[in-house]
């Protein structure tokens, strides 16, 4: 699994839905979360934005600000969203029980670098595959308004046009540090 997330744009931006992409890479030791400093000022622009986590990577909370984290999305009626960002591919490399965000993303085994690199593109490219297949023809798996038909595949809103993506649409691909090798690639 590639847990992803993307932003999009209110309906009077742009060109309107579906609304082209921009695939942000983040950081190296981060997370897709990076994405939300950048997803706003974007949409003005009428691009949605998504990302995902790059191989080895993911948002980490560690247990003992857990607590605090889930006051803090309750709070904002935001648990939704932590449970959204938090399951990412970051793993435990020194079994203290806490993930290592990009702990083994650049190593000394520059083969496995390589790998790391290669399989952080490809993974991005199966992002760009989905969203092309947001052709308003294919059904998504959830049901977003509870109304017994499952929605148009991307139509978050369920105004029967997918919100982003589709086969002729633009793809942008951009980040920082880790993230604009990733897109250089």
């Amino acid at each position: 699994k590639i847990p992803f997330l993307c932003a999009i744009p209110a309906k009077d931006r742009g060109r309107g839905a579906p609304f082209p992409v921009a695939i942000y890479g983040h950081g190296y030791g981060s997370a897709r979360f990076e994405m939300i400093g950048f997803a706003g000022n974007i949409a003005r622009y009428g691009i949605a934005t998504c990302v995902i986590d790059a191989y080895g990577h993911g948002l980490v909370i560690p247990k003992d600000a857990e607590e605090i984290a889930d006051s803090v999305f309750g709070a904002y009626k935001a648990r939704g969203l932590k449970n959204a960002l938090v399951p990412g591919r970051a793993r435990d490399l020194d079994n203290d029980g806490v993930p290592d965000s990009g702990g083994d993303f650049f190593t000394a085994d520059l083969f496995h670098t390589r790998d790391t690199v290669r399989q952080s593109v490809l993974d991005q490219m199966v992002l760009v595959r989905a969203l092309r297949a947001c052709d308003g023809t294919r059904r998504a798996l959830q049901d977003y308004k509870r109304s017994g038909t499952k929605n148009i595949a991307c139509d978050f809103d369920g105004d029967g046009i997918p919100d982003l993506g589709g086969f002729k649409n633009d793809y942008f691909t951009w980040g920082q540090s880790l993230g604009g090798i990733l897109s250089s690639t």
